[in-house]
């Protein structure tokens, strides 16, 4: 899971949130990462919270080992990697057709059970203390 900083050549920013998807294929340049674009970062507002996303296209898997600035191509601005982490489906959704995932961000002890809703946001559940 990579959370990446998204600046555009006209001046405005958003994030670019990845997840890595587990592939059996050996060329990293075939593997896929889901994407969505937000407003907000996802590993410093506080919970509760309810952050809009945007489906994005699949995306590379190299952007989620982006370590430092990376140009993107056609003048579309330039990325910066400012959180990693791990994610995992998390346990049924009570919601209907919401999807329920667990992410834990490098830089924090904190597992967060988060659901993404069939309107496409980002609503907190829990927070739970990793030792």
């Amino acid at each position: 899971m990579a959370l990446l900083r998204h600046e555009c050549l006209h001046g405005q920013s958003h994030f670019d949130w990845m997840l890595g998807r587990v592939s059996s294929c050996a060329d990293p340049n075939a593997r896929v990462v889901r994407a969505f674009r937000c407003n907000q970062r996802v590993d410093t507002t506080p919970p509760p919270f309810e952050i809009q996303l945007e489906p994005l296209p699949d995306h590379r898997w190299f952007y989620l080992t982006l370590v430092t600035a990376h140009d993107l191509s056609h003048e579309r601005g330039t990325v910066w990697p400012v959180a990693a982490g791990l994610w995992r489906s998390g346990p049924p959704s009570d919601a209907g057709l919401d999807e329920s995932i667990e992410i834990q961000f490098n830089h924090s002890h904190a597992r967060h059970l988060l659901r993404i809703t069939s309107s496409c946001s980002l609503v907190w559940a829990s927070t739970a203390s990793v030792p």
